[in-house]
């Protein structure tokens, strides 16, 4: 009868400890899948993300932080005396909050020119055109300054008259700021980095709903 009873309480123990050993593997389980999403999410955003351009904050005015070019003579800017007075200095163009930007700083050597766009009021994005011969050397400072592209890849390329090539576009993906360097935008000779906050992207999409709510309006 001792014997019995000894046999059914070992049965129950080894019952428990079979439980118990699953719950404990459960829990691991569950533990490695948090910590691997944790390791997504951050590669997600796995990069020195700026609050600012050149030292020109966003979120904030660009035309209270730099002063505007100076007008020459006969209307317009002496953009020549401009660039020898080494100045940073905002230049209004055509569209609305949009501005052209001089003597920024070394980037400004190898690119051609630099725009910056805010929304209502506050910089929002900034806009880089150059060469797409200086991709490379251009992809190298970005690096050095920012880290590892979250996403690097190269895509075929298609211009409007039918010339096919392919173009490398790296993105350095942010929470807030966004930077996309593209070997060819709408030129075969011609890239562009983008700097994009969410304020940026949300006034995109607006822009992009007003245009589709145009343009269904008149079918």
């Amino acid at each position: 009868m001792e014997r019995f009873l000894g046999l059914e309480a070992m049965q129950r123990f080894s019952i428990a400890d079979v439980h118990g050993l699953r719950r404990h593997r459960n829990k691991i389980a569950a533990t490695g899948f948090l910590i691997s999403l944790l390791i997504i999410h951050g590669n997600l955003f796995a990069y020195e993300e700026p609050d600012s351009f050149a030292g020109l904050k966003f979120g904030e005015d660009l035309t209270t932080q730099i002063e505007k070019c100076p007008s020459s003579s006969y209307g317009g800017i002496d953009v020549l005396k401009i660039l020898q007075s080494k100045i940073r200095c905002y230049d209004p163009i055509g569209a609305p909050q949009s501005y052209l930007l001089y003597n920024i700083g070394e980037i400004q050597r190898d690119v051609k020119n630099i725009f910056a766009h805010q929304v209502d009021g506050k910089l929002a994005a900034a806009t880089l055109t150059f060469d797409s011969s200086k991709t490379r050397v251009l992809l190298s400072i970005l690096k050095e300054r920012y880290g590892k592209p979250t996403i690097e890849r190269v895509e075929p390329w298609v211009s409007k008259g039918g010339v096919k090539t392919t173009s490398m576009e790296a993105t350095w993906k942010g929470q807030n700021v966004s930077i996309t360097l593209t070997e060819r935008s709408y030129k075969i000779d011609q890239g562009s980095i983008n700097y994009s906050t969410e304020a940026w992207r949300e006034h995109l999409k607006r822009k992009e709903a007003e245009q589709v709510k145009k343009g269904a309006s008149g079918l």
